[in-house]
């Protein structure tokens, strides 16, 4: 679960900028064994940390009143990884999203 807190700048009526920041939780998960026997599954949670901090910027587009369309990249700044695979050091998630939106506007 991955709650964003942004702010948004709107200029010439159709184009936006935003940054803000976002808190992820994981929760539950399990991650397939590499030998394809399913009863040795790894608990996620034995993989990764509970919980993330990312900062994000992006530029949308609005279609019309309600629908825009939006690009957005996240940093991730806290490392996701707690130990329990030997081999690797450090995890951080980033990713890019690409999402069309509807949103309640006057």
């Amino acid at each position: 679960i991955n709650t964003p807190l942004s702010l948004h700048y709107i200029f010439k009526e159709k184009f936006q900028i935003f940054g803000g920041g976002e808190i992820g939780l994981n929760f539950f998960g399990d991650v397939p064994s590499n030998d394809g026997d399913f009863n040795d599954d790894q608990d996620l949670t034995d993989i990764l940390t509970t919980a993330d901090v990312s900062v994000f910027l992006g530029v949308g587009y609005i279609i019309n009143n309600n629908f825009d369309i939006n690009l957005r990249y996240n940093l991730g700044l806290t490392d996701i990884y707690n130990g329990a695979v030997i081999g690797f050091q450090e995890w951080k998630k980033n990713w890019f999203t690409l999402s069309v939106g509807y949103t309640f506007r006057d």
